[in-house]
């Protein structure tokens, strides 16, 4: 199967082709390596990036919480919560997200509170 893309990148490459199908064959490798190598199944990692996503867009939906500091990692149902926020508030604001949110069995959080004046 690597033989084949490579063969393909090759091959548009040196006939002129577009670039950007060079491009996404690449992301399509890089794709395939990360699914096989993740003891998840395909159902479990897409599941896990929509939990993520889907706390992502409730947090941009909540006033005085910056997601842009947040980082969300979800592996089988598990969330983490890493980065900053300017008060407490935010901080139990999201987790209290993370945790009501469909398909989080476990709420985990390193949010750190630094004011905005520092």
């Amino acid at each position: 199967m690597q033989r084949i893309l490579i063969i393909l990148l090759c091959t548009s490459l040196l006939s002129g082709c577009n670039l950007w199908l060079a491009a996404a064959l690449g992301v399509g490798a890089a794709a395939g390596y990360y699914y096989k190598h993740d003891s998840r199944s395909f159902a479990q990692i897409n599941t896990d990036q929509n939990i993520s996503a889907e706390i992502n867009t409730a947090l941009y939906r909540q006033p005085g919480v910056t997601p842009s500091k947040i980082q969300i990692y979800t592996y089988n149902g598990k969330v983490t919560l890493e980065g900053t926020v300017d008060t407490e508030d935010a901080r139990i604001r999201a987790l209290d997200i993370a945790k009501n949110t469909r398909g989080v069995n476990e709420v985990q959080s390193s949010i750190r509170v630094v004011s905005p004046y520092n």
